[in-house]
């Protein structure tokens, strides 16, 4: 599918990242990640649907540190890799996160660096918060979308009209004391043919959905604007 004309930066060179994390019992305000959501490329029209969105859980390598993250990472690194020509310093991935610059990029940098062996190739930081981060020498830049619509993912998509479908979902993060309550709540649950509780793996694809609708829109806005 060819590049919306708004778009300057091609879809293949634009992705989403969102991370799911818990405090595990008596370890005060450690926060562990238990599931990760990833769109690799940016998605458009059909294509933006739930069910294109790669999820990852960390309940099948309980031993490893943050395992949801790096196996994302591990699956990301390798994409970029595999290009050496057409990702570069000079023409990046783009990987973008709603409101990470407070933590998400944190725990990527954590990741990055204790996994990966992979320090920042640079790093733009203001006011205790990460604002980008770039690794890989270069070839991975990453972005915190929350920084230039300045409002949650909710209310943006409101604003945006995002389609129910896609939009932001609702789900209580305080059921989520381990990784036995990841299995225990990863589903849906319906009751008579209605959803009564959103699983993790709906709300993560969906805040992910959401994140990609509202990048089109601010994408198309900046364009129509300037």
């Amino acid at each position: 599918v060819a590049t919306p004309f708004y778009m300057r930066t091609p879809k293949s060179h634009i992705g989403f990242m969102d991370l799911e994390t818990y405090r595990p019992r008596d370890m005060g305000d450690y926060h562990e990640v238990y599931a990760v959501g990833w769109i690799p490329h940016c998605l458009e029209g059909e294509d933006l649907q739930p069910k294109n969105v790669r999820l990852y859980d960390s309940t099948d390598d309980p031993l490893t540190h943050n395992a949801a993250l790096v196996h994302a990472m591990v699956d990301l690194i390798a994409l970029i890799q595999s290009k050496p020509d057409t990702y570069t310093r000079k023409k990046p991935y783009y990987l973008y996160f709603y409101n990470g610059a407070g933590f998400d990029n944190l725990l990527l940098l954590q990741t990055m660096a204790s996994h990966f062996h992979a320090l920042p190739t640079s790093m733009a930081k203001k006011d205790g918060r990460l604002m980008t981060l770039s690794f890989l020498d270069g070839a991975l830049v990453v972005r915190d979308l929350c920084l230039f619509t300045l409002a949650s993912l909710d209310k943006v998509c409101k604003t945006y009209n995002v389609d129910a479908h896609l939009a932001k979902g609702k789900f209580d993060h305080n059921l989520i004391t381990s990784l036995e309550d990841v299995n225990r709540y990863w589903d849906d649950v319906y009751k008579n043919g209605k959803l009564e509780r959103m699983g993790i793996a709906t709300y993560l694809a969906k805040d992910l959905t959401a994140l990609n609708a509202v990048f089109n829109v601010f994408a198309q806005s900046c364009f129509d604007i300037f």
